[in-house]
């Protein structure tokens, strides 16, 4: 038996193990230690659902995922409240924004997300065996697969969980901030102007 057999035959028993660890136990996943929060992610890689990724983050990049999806609620409902109907006011939005204005949902809106920067493939690809971890600060580790994939695992509030995305959330909610910003004083401008042609 080569190395590499013996390798794949390893990879192969501990995914299935950590699978049922996550899936099948009575209990949750443990996620108070790194190796715990990486193991809650093999069942959602195996579905293939990238939605489920979300609550498997790390907390800052969950909030940051929440956040940007409670402004796009609120930019809908001024566009709808206040926008006049022949401006079409989600046409004049950011093209790249237009499909998360239509999330239905947080995790919906996470998913868009991940698609678009290929954060699920990825994930797939390298997910296996952990052969190693590097501590980076006093909060973070880096877990090495025998595939090469290296996750970024990082522990806030006594929760660990995966920080692959905090840089492109975090990008996310900003840049829906300040769209939202200009929809507000759009929304604000609009309806002066309809103060003014009703006055007397």
């Amino acid at each position: 038996m080569t190395t590499q057999t013996t390798w794949r035959i390893w990879e192969l028993g501990l995914s299935l193990s950590l699978l049922c660890v996550a899936a099948c136990g009575n209990a949750p996943a443990d996620r108070s230690t790194a190796q715990g929060a990486f193991a809650a992610l093999a069942p959602c890689l195996e579905s293939q659902e990238d939605t489920c990724l979300l609550h498997l983050l790390d907390k800052q990049s969950r909030d940051d995922a929440w956040a940007a999806f409670a402004m796009l609620k609120e930019i809908r409902t001024l566009i709808e409240a206040h926008y006049p109907q022949e401006t079409n006011g989600d046409a004049s939005l950011p093209p790249t924004l237009q499909p998360l204005l239509r999330s239905p949902s947080g995790e919906a809106f996470f998913a868009t997300v991940c698609q678009r920067v290929r954060c699920g493939v990825p994930l797939r690809e390298a997910f296996g065996a952990i052969a190693s971890q590097t501590a980076q600060g006093e909060h973070t580790v880096e877990l090495t697969t025998v595939r090469g994939g290296r996750f970024r695992m990082q522990n806030i509030d006594g929760e660990w969980g995966l920080a692959q995305m905090q840089s492109e959330l975090k990008a996310e909610r900003d840049r829906v901030y300040r769209v939202l910003s200009e929809v507000r004083r759009n929304a604000a401008a609009y309806d002066e102007q309809r103060r003014a042609v009703d006055a007397p």
